[in-house]
């Protein structure tokens, strides 16, 4: 690559500095050998290039991790497409379905890493008026937190009501008489053995035994 076109390149990455810039987009191409099919292998260098720049990275540390992430994105492209080319239930098939799953989870720890990353303020784009601040303002952050605080005070209470409500049963009569004798019932700890019987109907075993259908204990 000649000294000019390295300039283009570093170009597409206004934020951060030219040294920095260059080293980043070595070691972009670095990491990825080929391109995935699709993308012209003539134009390889402005392709990586122009992807790592729609991440906007605004320093080194974002930087390294957006050509962790691309990086992450190729090999995955490129083992999905070598599997196509396998039989599907194949060993070697299956090994790359496994490692496309593998970069992918590679990908979202790089994806929360960078987003981690970018809510960090960069007081000298702010400052200058360059960059908007990535930090959430204090008053936005307070009334999305007393709203939070008041959503869940009411999912709270509504989970604090009894069920069934009061009016849940009355467009069904039969339901309702039901629902009436289920709560007119003695709680099941209070009740004596014998008030057990009369009313969930239970027998003891001998008593089954003596009809000729003793149950299995259970």
């Amino acid at each position: 690559m000649s000294a000019s076109q390295l300039s283009a390149l570093c170009a597409l990455l206004p934020a951060l500095a030219t040294d920095i810039a260059a080293g980043v987009i070595a070691d972009l191409l670095a990491a990825i050998p080929r391109l995935p099919a699709g993308h012209d292998p003539a134009t390889r260098e402005l392709t990586l290039v122009r992807r790592l720049a729609e991440l906007h990275p605004r320093d080194l540390e974002e930087a390294m991790l957006a050509v962790q992430f691309i990086a992450a994105s190729c090999v995955a492209t490129l083992c999905a497409e070598a599997a196509a080319g396998l039989d599907p239930v194949s060993k070697e098939a299956s090994r790359l379905r496994r490692d496309v799953a593998l970069q992918q989870r590679v990908q979202a720890t790089l994806h929360r890493a960078l987003e981690r990353a970018r809510a960090r303020p960069m007081l000298a784009d702010v400052e200058s008026g360059e960059v908007r601040p990535t930090v959430m303002p204090a008053a936005t952050a307070t009334v999305r937190r007393t709203a939070a605080a008041a959503q869940a005070a009411e999912e709270k209470a509504e989970a604090a009501k009894p069920w069934p409500p009061d009016d849940v049963f009355d467009g069904h009569p039969d339901l309702k008489a039901l629902n009436d004798r289920w709560y007119s019932l003695p709680r099941w700890e209070d009740m004596t053995m014998e008030e057990r019987r009369q009313t969930w109907g239970y027998k003891p075993e001998s008593a089954n035994a003596a009809d000729g259908a003793r149950q299995p204990a259970r």
